[in-house]
This record gives structure tokens, C-alpha cells and sequence, in this order.
């Protein structure tokens, strides 16, 4: 079974405000992270065994690396691990950060994938969401990975935000399918505790759409997109075709083992998980004492509930055991009579609109077996 390798570059230029992410502005920081990074590579390279088959560098802004530094990276990632020959390189990016000549560098030294944070393309929305990028250069970020022969170019965008109209996400879709990226990741604004979105809203400055509202919007984004030539794979990832699915994202629903690098990174293994300490300066401390994290097995609760909120967000669904399936035969015959799922030799997929509510749809699932238990 292969792995992925994530690597968390936990730097910003200002902290978005909805952004709950662990993150530092202090980007004199960037030579002291690299630093204590390959010391912690180091550190795992000898345990971690498994095939790594996808990297993901994300963030923060993993673009506040230069070009040259992160294709250093690439390097280092591939003469520590068992990196495979056709691995997955992705990694995020600001928009305005990456001409075309770096984008060349990256692809050269083995990127295949490029995540752009697009969010809107609309100006006055950008700056709402506290971005420092424009429309604009959005634009232009997905001309110049085109031009440097980026092989998928992913963009994310955000809906859901207070005071936005059907209408306004309506246009962000259709500007979306004018650039014609190959994946799309539509995400609904969530309001973290301790961000500053959450606390205007607790102030009564911003209203947060209701869950119906989202509901809305998540059917009619789904059905837009796919009539415009893309797969939703996951509830939120859709992709113009299967080789541009995110394979690392892919590893996680699928529940395949991964190693997080970097301060707040998480790992998986073998039904046990693990993280690194949120803070930059603790997570260094950590490496240069060359503590690893303690890892904690999942119960088999855990485990269970793991599996539904991951596998009923994808489009292949849960496979679901016999004494499952029997348990659940009234709650499944339930979801089945209000179309809101799909049963197929005791495999489970939601529909669209179980997909709208797919969280409380495994919450009700778990919690009706581990009172069968």
C-alpha cells in the first residue's frame, strides 16, 4: 500500500479572517523552518518505509518558499522517502506569487499539480475575505501554469459568504468555467472559533447564510459543474476527468497511510494517528530534541465513524459489513425511501441531496451502531 507525504509551510503575509489554520506572519522565519524541516525529514526517513506515491505541500502559503527552494524540496523529499516514478507533486499557491518562469522551475524539477487559491474572482469580495490578490491576477494565475505546461491546475473557490447573492456565486462559477481549469474545489466558508469572521458574527456585523441556504447552493453548484464537464468525485472536488482527481485527497478519503511534516501536521498509520505541535517555535523545539510525536490508536468507534464521514463524501461511497448492513437496515431504508441514498450490493452512496447533509447523515449512522454495540 503506498503513502502520501504532507509538508505544512506555515507562512503568511496577513491572516485571512476566516482563516483558523496555524499559521505565523513572521516570515524572517522562513531560513529557521527550512532548517528544523530537513532535520525532521531526516528524523523520519529511516521509520517511514511505506511507498510515498503523492506530496503535498500546503499551508500557509506554501508560494513564500521561491521556486528554486521548493524544487530543493522536491530533491530532498525524493532522497529520503521511497518516492515512486510517477509520484504526485501539488502544491498551493497564492496567486499573485508564481510567474511563469518559476512555474518552469517547479515543473522541472517534477510538479504535476498546481492548487490556486482563487476563493472569488471578484475584487470587492477578495478584499471582504481579507485576500491580497485581485480577480485579476487569479486570472492571470491560471494563464501562467498553463503557459509553464502545468500538467492539472486546480483552483479552490468559496461560497456560501455572508451578504454574497445566488446571483454573485453564480457569476464565480461562470468566470470559473471560462478559465477552464482542470479541477475545481468549491468550499463553504465555515466559521471557525477564534477567527475574526466568527467573532463579527457573534457581534451581529455579519450573518451567516443558513444551512438551507447552503444546502441551495451546494445542489445548484453540483449540478452547474457537471453540466459543464466536471465529476464531483468528493462533495466538494470536481474534476474534468478521472487523472484529475487529486490523488493525494484521494489517499486521505480512502484512509491510506500518510506522513505530516512541518509544524501542525498530521499523520496516519497502520489505525494509530498523530500530530505536530501547532506552534512553529514548539514543533522546533520538538525536532531539535528529536521527539517525534506519540501516536494514539483509534478505537474501533473511531474507526467506524472515520470510515462514514470520509467514504460517504465520495462518489464511490462506504462498503458497509454484513452485521453493519443488518444494524442499519432500518435507518439505510430510511435514507433509500427519501432519496437521500443509493444501496448496491451493501455498498453505500448518497445522492445529491444526501451529499448536502452528508455529515449528520454519518453522525446518525454512527451513533445508531455503537448503540447496537
Amino acid at each position: 500500500m503506498t503513502s502520501g507525504l504532507y509538508v505544512h509551510v506555515p507562512f503568511c503575509t496577513t491572516r485571512c479572517p476566516f482563516c483558523a489554520f496555524a499559521i505565523t506572519t513572521q516570515l524572517d522565519r522562513r531560513n529557521d523552518w527550512r532548517a528544523t524541516l530537513s532535520r525532521e525529514i531526516e528524523l523520519w526517513s529511516r521509520s517511514w518505509t511505506e511507498p510515498v506515491s503523492t506530496i503535498y505541500i500546503g499551508g500557509g502559503t506554501p508560494s513564500q518558499i521561491p521556486a528554486d527552494g521548493l524544487a530543493g524540496l522536491f530533491d530532498e523529499l525524493r532522497a529520503a522517502f521511497d518516492v515512486s516514478e510517477d509520484v504526485e507533486i501539488c502544491i498551493e499557491c497564492h496567486p499573485g506569487h508564481l510567474n511563469v518562469a518559476a512555474l518552469r522551475t517547479l515543473r522541472s524539477a517534477g510538479l504535476t499539480r498546481l492548487s490556486i487559491g482563487v476563493q472569488s474572482f471578484d475584487d470587492d469580495e477578495l478584499a471582504a475575505l481579507g485576500r491580497e490578490h485581485t480577480g485579476a491576477q487569479a486570472i492571470r494565475a491560471i494563464e501562467d501554469a498553463r503557459t509553464a505546461n502545468i500538467p492539472s491546475v486546480s483552483i479552490d473557490l468559496l461560497y456560501a459568504l455572508p451578504q454574497r447573492s445566488r446571483a454573485a456565486w453564480e457569476r464565480q462559477i461562470e468566470e470559473a468555467e471560462r478559465r477552464a481549469p482542470d479541477h475545481v474545489a468549491a468550499y463553504v466558508l465555515t466559521f471557525e472559533p477564534g477567527t475574526s469572521y466568527t467573532a463579527r458574527r457573534d457581534r451581529g456585523d455579519l450573518t451567516q447564510p443558513s444551512s438551507e441556504t447552503e444546502a441551495d447552493l451546494f445542489r445548484w453548484t453540483h449540478r452547474r459543474l457537471n453540466d459543464a464537464g466536471f465529476e464531483a468525485y468528493e462533495a466538494s472536488n470536481f474534476a474534468r476527468s478521472a487523472e484529475h482527481r487529486s490523488r493525494h485527497n484521494q489517499g486521505y478519503w480512502k484512509r491510506r497511510a500518510y506522513l505530516g511534516l512541518g509544524p501542525s501536521a498530521h499523520a496516519f498509520r497502520d489505525e494509530r494517528r498523530w500530530s505536530n505541535p501547532p506552534s512553529i517555535d514548539k514543533w522546533m523545539r520538538a525536532v531539535e530534541q528529536r521527539e517525534l510525536p506519540v501516536s494514539e490508536p483509534l478505537t474501533a468507534a473511531d474507526i467506524q465513524l472515520e470510515r462514514l464521514f470520509l467514504g460517504l463524501r465520495t462518489q464511490d461511497g462506504v462498503e458497509l459489513s454484513e452485521p453493519e448492513f443488518a444494524s442499519l437496515s432500518r435507518a439505510l431504508a430510511g435514507l433509500v425511501h427519501d432519496g437521500r441514498a443509493e444501496i448496491h450490493e451493501r455498498r453505500l452512496r448518497l445522492t445529491l441531496d444526501g451529499l448536502a447533509v452528508a455529515e449528520s447523515i454519518a453522525l446518525g449512522l454512527a451513533d445508531e451502531l455503537t448503540s447496537r454495540v
